[in-house]
């Protein structure tokens, strides 16, 4: 469940950064 939660985490991350650039 862990990993699950870390992996959501990573992609809205990754998302918000590509956007912002």
């Amino acid at each position: 469940m862990s990993v699950c939660r870390e992996y959501y985490f990573i992609i809205r991350y990754e998302f918000y950064f590509f956007q912002y650039k």
